[in-house]
Parts: C-alpha cells; structure tokens; sequence
C-alpha cells in the first residue's frame, strides 16, 4: 500500500484541463474528459458521468465505499471521492469548481444525504 507520505513526494504532472482521449466508462464512451488533479478525473457521456480515482488514491476511500476500478457516479457517489480525498484534493486541485465545493462542505451534506449509514467513517472534523 502507497502511504501519504510517498504520494506527496510523487512528482505532479503539470497536465491541466480537457483531455482529448477517448475512454470507455461504467456508463459508456466518454465525450468529455477534464483532468481535475493528475490522479481524479471528470468524464461526462451523453447520459450520464462521474469521476475515476487512480488506484493510488482510490485505497484511501473506506473499504465499505471503495469503487474496486476507482469510478464514482455525479449524482451521488462523487461525494464519497470529495469526502475522503478531500486533503489531496485540496493540496493539487487546479479546478475551480471542485476548490468551491470543497469550500462550502456539499460534499459532506451530500454524502450524509445519500449514505447516512456510513456517516461514522467521516472524519472527525466535518
């Protein structure tokens, strides 16, 4: 298992915005794809999206939550990402939108909306 430690010291790509690869998704060929920290990535296709982890940062998410391919859904489940990677979020996020999120704690009300049996995984803090 990769510690915290060595994914700080890991060199960051200086890679930043849309992507032009094409992947495949759990909910089809991706349209779009933004890069939001070298690790986490934004897909949209034409009826759904989400966002995939790499499998370095994907083993700090709770085993109870952990997607095993690292893909997480928009509608819900982006809020387990944001809540549990919050502080590598913070640390190399070059996206606005997901710095605002972070900011004004939707992902902690979303995920204790839809989760609320697992609430006792949150950090203390929140």
């Amino acid at each position: 298992m990769t510690t915290i430690e060595q994914l700080k010291t890991q060199k960051r790509s200086k890679n930043e915005g849309i992507m032009s690869q094409t992947i495949e998704t759990p909910w089809g060929k991706a349209q779009c794809v933004t890069n939001i920290t070298d690790w986490l990535i934004k897909v949209s296709t034409s009826s759904h999206g989400g966002l995939r982890v790499s499998q370095d940062y994907n083993q700090f998410i709770p085993n109870e939550l952990r997607d095993g391919q690292g893909w997480y859904e928009e509608d819900c489940a982006w809020s387990i990402v944001v809540t549990f990677l919050e502080k590598f979020i913070l640390v190399d996020c070059w996206d606005y939108h997901s710095m605002k999120t972070i900011l004004h704690k939707d992902h902690i009300e979303t995920f204790k909306r839809w989760y609320p049996d697992y609430t006792y995984l949150l950090p203390v803090n929140v």
